[in-house]
């Protein structure tokens, strides 16, 4: 299965030609040589997307078609999150509103609901929060652990940077949800979400060194 990212919406999509079933494979479509013989970039881009490096897990956390960017010296990958309503759509039968008790919240499907976009696109869950000495004694084995799975010229890097990457977490403990992939395995990462002043959506912090990119 060959996943694209939309030119327009940037979101993930399968590609498909004309008049081929559901799920049929695509070949990635290039534009056509230029005088000088070499090729411009394809006119497709494939969807990038972040699978933890826990080889037991392999959670699905994120995919490039957010808006990603590096923080915290490179520590963290974050990208905002949205709130988002799914389920049904409300349809409008023509009932006066006022005739009713409830007002605007009649004829509101009770199976839509409110959910952040990446935590039900990705199934993320939800962990009980964390004081500081408790996340220490997480934290402090999750970062031994992430370092022996790295190239040995990459561990210093990553020490330095996850100095940065956990004085920020311990800054704002009281504020940050906790989030695990689908596994429900924190020993393989977990991802840090909070609110920053004023946002109405939350913020997604997640540890880079814990992922790896998969091109679709």
């Amino acid at each position: 299965m060959l996943i694209y990212k939309d030119r327009i919406s940037g979101e993930c999509v399968e590609a498909r030609e004309a008049g081929s079933r559901p799920g049929a494979r695509t070949k990635q479509k290039t534009q056509p040589p230029t005088h000088s013989g070499a090729q411009t970039e394809p006119s497709m881009t494939l969807c990038s997307f972040f699978l933890s490096i826990s080889h037991h897990t392999g959670d699905e956390l994120l995919s490039d078609s957010y808006n990603v960017k590096d923080s915290e010296d490179g520590f963290f990958i974050e990208v905002d999150g949205k709130w988002t309503e799914v389920g049904d759509v409300d349809v409008d039968i023509g009932a006066n509103p006022s005739a009713e008790e409830g007002g605007e919240d009649e004829g509101v499907d009770g199976a839509s609901r409110k959910v952040v976009d990446i935590i039900d696109a990705f199934r993320l869950v939800e962990q009980p929060s964390y004081k500081k000495a408790d996340f220490m004694g997480y934290i402090k084995p999750w970062l031994a652990k992430i370092t022996e799975e790295l190239p040995e010229g990459e561990r210093d890097d990553f020490k330095e940077k996850a100095q940065v990457g956990i004085k920020f977490l311990l800054g704002k403990i009281k504020e940050l949800q906790f989030f695990t992939g689908e596994s429900m395995d924190p020993e393989s990462t977990m991802v840090y979400a909070y609110y920053k002043e004023g946002a109405e959506n939350p913020t997604f912090l997640f540890p880079k060194a814990a992922m790896h990119e998969v091109k679709m």
